[in-house]
């Protein structure tokens, strides 16, 4: 397919001759479904592993940031004067803004703006051009429907709640039964009991925003129960993840965490460099603290998938109003990888794929057959 990012939709089409690479991104998809032309960019939000940048720290000619291959995207569109609807992970905000936005990002060269730095343009985009074709929806509705920070297990300073549960694992005894009930107990409140509020086994709770899009999408009750089934799979996996926990059954969590490739914490048994080395009771210590971590990792996993399948839920309700066409997701490759398997369930086929070289990598190669060109690096779109 060469550089040509193109599908069989002439009204849904963009190609950039230009462009050989897309940095800050690990896949994209194209996907036809019950008529309407999908695309996934899915990335890393840390942006590992973008790509290589010239030596005056520029972009290669042939080379786009990706917030900047949206707004080349967005500019296509408005300027053809054709439909055409992005949607971002973004906060979810009920009310948009009139005025314009003076976001730090802005600023900041486009290969160094995260997800957010789209944020200022598309208000700035909308106040500027109000009639516009192209429409943008921010679909991350966890923090609206009451989710809160994710649990990492092992991960300092990824969050207050991050910390502060850290902090109990690695000073309480996790081998006594009291306490992993407890800890267990304590999740539930937290993540499940705010997440049964409006999904139940029997489906969406009416009137909370995931069913208000539901009943508003163009899709038929059986394709939205199909969809639903997604989450209930999930809760049936937390169920056995939480009896798996409390029982420390080793032999499922090792293979939780092979199947599921999950970033558990590995043990560093060297010092780092200029410091002491560590001893063997240091060491020990720290395989304890591993294992205690570890244990507690699938379950943690899995009640993070289950507020992403509320997002990808929401987002797939919103692709499918009856006045979309074209539409492109942006956010993380976990919830392109999930939208994805829900198309398909609706009967979507994935006309094109393409992915980044490893899973710690953000550079999307196009075409394989051009070198890297660094004779003036690409201007920032800011």
């Amino acid at each position: 397919m060469g550089n040509r990012i193109s599908n069989t939709n002439k009204d849904c089409m963009f190609e950039i001759d230009s462009i050989n690479k897309i940095s800050g991104i690990q896949d994209i998809r194209i996907i036809d479904c019950k008529g309407k032309k999908v695309y996934l960019v899915g990335e890393i939000h840390t942006r590992e592993g973008s790509c290589k940048p010239c030596e005056d720290g520029a972009l290669p000619e042939d080379t786009v940031a990706v917030n900047d291959y949206l707004k080349i995207i967005t500019e296509s569109f408005h300027k053809k004067g054709k439909t055409f609807d992005m949607f971002l992970e973004n906060d979810y905000v009920y009310k948009t803004s009139k005025k314009h936005n003076l976001d730090q990002q802005s600023d900041a060269p486009s290969w160094e703006q995260d997800i957010n730095g789209m944020r200022a343009y598309v208000q700035n985009f909308r106040v500027n051009h109000p009639r516009s074709t192209v429409r943008f929806h921010y679909v991350d509705v966890r923090d609206f429907l009451g989710g809160l920070p994710s649990f990492v297990p092992g991960l300092w300073d990824a969050n207050a709640i991050t910390n502060i549960l850290n902090h109990m694992l690695e000073n309480f005894d996790v081998d006594h039964k009291g306490f992993r009930r407890n800890f267990v107990d304590m999740l539930d409140q937290m993540y499940i009991k705010p997440l049964l509020n409006f999904i139940t086994k029997s489906g969406l709770r009416h009137g909370n925003i995931v069913h208000k899009q539901a009943i508003k999408s163009s899709l038929f009750p059986d394709e939205i129960a199909k969809l639903q089934d997604t989450f209930h799979d999930l809760f049936d996996s937390y169920l056995k993840q939480k009896k798996n926990y409390l029982e420390y059954n080793e032999k499922e969590i090792k293979q939780y965490l092979r199947e599921a490739n999950v970033e558990h914490v590995k043990l560093e048994e060297q010092a780092p460099p200029g410091e002491d080395p560590y001893s063997p009771e240091e060491i020990e210590e720290g395989r304890k603290l591993v294992y205690k971590f570890n244990t507690v990792a699938p379950l943690a996993d899995t009640i993070s998938l289950l507020w992403a399948n509320i997002h990808d839920l929401y987002t797939v309700f919103r692709m499918f109003k009856p006045y979309t066409s074209c539409c492109l997701f942006y956010g993380g490759s976990a919830h392109t990888r999930s939208i994805s398997k829900m198309l398909k369930l609706l009967g979507g086929e994935v006309e094109f794929f393409i992915e980044a070289p490893s899973t710690s990598s953000s550079c999307v190669t196009l075409s394989a057959d051009k070198a890297q060109t660094c004779t003036r690096g690409r201007a920032s779109g800011g």
